[in-house]
């Protein structure tokens, strides 16, 4: 039996040009073990589609994980065929990393070495049963290697007798190589083994069936297959070959040995072992129905893979510094990724509790780097020691599996040998996006980023605080004392809750006893930790305001209205005077007489606060969770990607930094950040209750501002500008109706038409009618009204349609200047909003319109003149 390495060039993407003109002519060259085949040639392509396979002979199984395919992509010179190979880039794969079944053998991308781009492969190590058989006398067409074969396996073995083809087989990868050689060494051993199972033929069940009939005995055979009772549990696992001679049960089918183990006499199983089948309430067995759902389902986004270093803790590190201590960090690197954790002073028992996640797509090594070094202010850290991890040896986890448990290891010097102090423990695994610990996870999306600023990059979910109305109905108030007692106050109420602020009108009735009943409304939100401050005064001049009597109460402890008939009942509430601090308890206990306030006050618990637009409106539900309906369903976004945004980092030498928000309801959700880039993908999804049909998601798209510790400024939002499309459509316009303007002077003369020397007796002879029905004087008269008031009409249009005829000349080119004057300041304009955000120009304008009387000017401002001066039609009309 011979052990064979099947290789598949799938394409690659992103290759250097080497023609000059962006584009090259690759092929790919695959060396294994001294065996050496290349691709064909993909003419003017960088992103070639190769999809071919190779076979290479393994001589011995043992000396697979010594051997390294070695693949190189060259560039094929047309000018100079025999000068030599243009480099394009390498990949070293280690045989250790070659998967040996098909379900482990998928397509990887590995990063070229030296150079830029990518290549995608796809290996598989498995045993060929055919290698030393003596093949049929059909003949092969001659090969370019004589160690390798370009075409499939499977392709090269249909010349076999298909009468002799095994329908079921079952390798087993324990035996060894010389174990293989005896096998097959004597053919006649062989014809026997074949005209054996020609002859018996065995029926194989994976669960234990029912006890025999008490009519056999031990000696007896096994019944045939028909006699055995149909087993409901477990139908699939049962597999039927052929109509059967012998029949033999089997419960181990998922532990099976080599092929001579499942010939063994199995004993009965117990039945409280067997296969039982369930039916858990599953998401996907139920389609969410009954309300139940998996909070872990990511089926509407692309399942992206990460790569998970949970870094916990160290212990024992040996001392570094000449103060007997050690300042440790860990660095986990991975390619030209590296992650750092915080540096602990003086600590030989570090804590980190620090997880790092490195996308599965841009990973561009095999072997990851986990190193613990010592923090050096003055010179370079020192190396205190390492751990390396194989990643095709890396535990995959899909929740909801239980999180990986972190275990101890050893640190190893620079040579690999194991160190007498110090042990790390981690926890590396590959999962997904809906790992617990993608969250909190520091991306390598995100390793410019600083500890401090990096939860400013993680995903996040809000709950806007529960929202009520507070109704404050200010009624009166009774036995108000003014400062001065020959004054008689005209009393005013301010209530205050948090930044929020109302004020009645003065009381109509001027005295110690005013009335207002006036109704205040204000937003009071949950947990209520603001107080609500009740203050009557008194203002008697431009800037003199008596305070009255205030009192000072707690929001938690006012009533809830939950119905909408009926008011809850009014209190009065004692006025105390404002004194320091240090001498106002003692002014309360000597009290004996104080002023009232008659207030009603509740917290409207049946309504909702309108916190958004109504058109754009989430959430229609009261504020009361006991007035609330059921959930009708649930709403799922996957946030997949954005592509073409704006580069709002463009004077910085980057282009964006942009996430996600979603709103619904109460909740928001933000996505993390991607740095750097036009075309992100977050691919993360979130879930929401729907109370309400007729409700609307909200999402944007933002530019991060607070990557760099600046908080002040503040997330951007990514869209269009509509000013300076407008603009720029307009200069657009203008240039396009250059070809179009006038070849010829427009203007006439206006006097031409003989319009000014038209007397009215000759216009009262053209309109009046024959004969005549009215005396001649009124029909005069009433011919000269009408001709009046279509005059003033007339006047009318046409200053509106010279209006129009002025704005159509900016970009018709009939004054050639005008038009250029216009076009080009544009164009100006629209790079100036551009660049400049709208609020500043929206307070630069406001500013203009409302400045000082003394910087205006009775001239007619420079647009406005510009603009009558545009030439119209009013001067062609005869």
């Amino acid at each position: 039996m011979m052990n064979k390495l099947v290789v598949e060039v799938h394409d690659a993407s992103d290759l250097m040009p080497k023609d000059g003109k962006g584009l090259a002519n690759p092929y790919v060259q695959i060396t294994f073990d001294e065996q050496e085949v290349k691709t064909q040639t993909k003419y003017k392509d960088i992103n070639p589609y190769f999809n071919e396979k190779f076979v290479f002979n393994i001589n011995t199984s043992r000396d697979l994980g010594h051997k390294t395919v070695e693949v190189c992509v060259y560039n094929h010179n047309e000018k100079k065929p025999s000068s030599k190979k243009n480099f394009l880039g390498r990949v070293r794969i280690s045989g250790n990393s070659i998967p040996l079944s098909e379900s482990e053998s998928i397509i990887k991308r590995y990063p070229l070495e030296h150079s830029k781009g990518d290549i995608a492969l796809k290996m598989i190590a498995f045993h060929d049963p055919f290698a030393n058989t003596p093949p049929s006398p059909k003949p092969h067409p001659p090969q370019q290697h004589s160690q390798a074969k370009s075409s499939s396996f499977f392709e090269e073995h249909d010349e076999f007798d298909h009468d002799d083809e095994i329908p079921l087989q079952e390798i087993n990868t324990n035996i060894n190589m010389e174990d293989e050689e005896n096998m097959f060494s004597d053919s006649e051993k062989k014809k026997k083994n074949k005209k054996k199972k020609e002859k018996e033929v065995r029926t194989f069940h994976s669960i234990g069936t029912e006890k025999p009939s008490h009519g056999h005995g031990h000696g007896h055979a096994h019944p045939p297959a028909s006699a055995f009772p149909p087993v409901n549990h477990a139908p699939k696992f049962q597999s039927f070959v052929q109509p059967t001679v012998e029949t033999q049960t089997r419960v181990d089918f998922a532990k099976s040995g080599p092929p001579n183990v499942m010939l063994m006499q199995i004993p009965k199983q117990n039945p409280e072992y067997a296969l039982t089948e369930t039916a858990p309430p599953l998401a996907a067995r139920l389609r969410y129905k009954g309300g139940n759902k998996v909070s872990t389902t990511y089926d509407l986004v692309e399942q992206m893979h990460f790569l998970y270093v949970n870094v916990v803790k160290a212990k024992e590190l040996p001392k570094m510094d000449i103060s007997g201590s050690v300042d440790p960090y860990v660095e986990v690197k991975l390619g030209n990724y590296k992650g750092v954790t915080k540096h602990l002073e003086k600590n030989q028992h570090p804590v980190w509790k620090q997880i790092f996640a490195f996308s599965k797509d841009r990973l561009q090594s095999n072997l990851l780097e986990v190193t613990v070094k010592d923090k050096d202010l003055i010179s370079k850290d020192d190396f205190v020691g390492r751990i390396m991890f194989d990643l095709n040896e890396v535990p995959v986890r899909v929740p909801p599996d239980s999180p990986l448990a972190p275990q101890w290891y050893r640190l190893e010097d620079k040579k690999g040998m194991k160190i007498e102090d110090g042990e790390i423990m981690l926890a590396v695994w590959m999962g997904t996006q809906a790992d617990e610990s993608f969250p909190e996870a520091w991306h390598s999306d995100a390793h410019n980023v600083s500890h401090s600023n990096l939860s400013n990059t993680r995903s996040k979910v809000y709950f806007t605080p529960k929202l009520y109305y507070l109704r404050v109905e200010v009624i009166e108030a009774q036995d108000l004392v003014p400062h001065d007692k020959g004054r008689i106050p005209q009393a005013s109420v301010r209530v205050q809750l948090g930044n929020q602020m109302r004020f009645t009108r003065p009381s109509q009735m001027r005295g110690i006893n005013p009335i207002w009943n006036e109704e205040l409304m204000f937003v009071a939100a949950e947990p209520f930790e603001d107080i609500i401050v009740v203050t009557v005064e008194d203002k008697f001049g431009p800037n003199n305001v008596e305070i009255l009597g205030r009192e000072i109460m707690s929001v938690r402890n006012v009533p809830q209205r939950m119905e909408t008939g009926k008011l809850p009942d009014s209190r009065w509430f004692n006025l105390h005077r404002p004194s320091a601090v240090g001498e106002e308890e003692t002014e309360k206990k000597k009290e004996k007489f104080s002023s009232k306030v008659h207030l009603r006050i509740c917290l409207e618990a049946g309504y909702h606060v309108l916190d958004e637009s109504t058109h754009f409106s989430s959430d229609l539900q009261p504020s009361s969770k006991h007035l609330r309906r059921k959930n009708i369903g649930y709403l799922e976004v996957g946030i997949l990607s954005a592509r073409n945004l704006l580069p709002m980092k463009g004077k910085d030498g980057r282009t964006t930094d942009a996430y996600c928000v979603a709103k619904y309801g109460n909740k928001w959700v933000r996505t993390r950040t991607l740095l750097d880039t036009l075309s992100p993908r977050w691919n993360e999804q979130y879930t929401w209750e729907v109370h309400d049909p007729c409700t609307v998601i909200t999402v944007g798209v933002f530019d991060n501002h607070h990557l760099n510790g600046s908080s002040d400024h503040k997330d951007q939002r990514i869209g269009k500008l509509m000013l300076p499309t407008i603009f720029l459509y307009l200069f657009v316009i203008g240039i396009w109706n250059y070809r179009f303007r006038p070849r010829n002077p427009p203007h006439m003369d206006a006097r031409l038409s003989q319009a000014e020397v038209c007397h009215p007796d000759e216009l009262d002879e053209e309109f009046d009618t024959f004969p005549t029905t009215r005396p001649s004087d009124i029909v005069r008269m009433r011919y000269d009204r009408l001709r009046s008031v279509a005059g003033r009409v007339q006047t009318v249009v046409g200053d509106l349609a010279t209006q129009g005829e002025r704005a159509q000349a900016l970009l018709s080119w009939r004054d050639s200047r005008a038009t250029a004057i216009f076009i080009i300041f544009s164009l100006i304009w629209a790079v100036f909003i551009y660049i400049t955000p709208f609020q500043v120009i929206a307070i630069i304008v406001g500013l203009f319109m409302l400045r000082h009387p003394r910087f205006r000017s009775k001239m007619p401002s420079v647009p406005v003149n510009f603009f009558k001066r545009l030439p119209s039609k009013s001067d062609a009309m005869f």
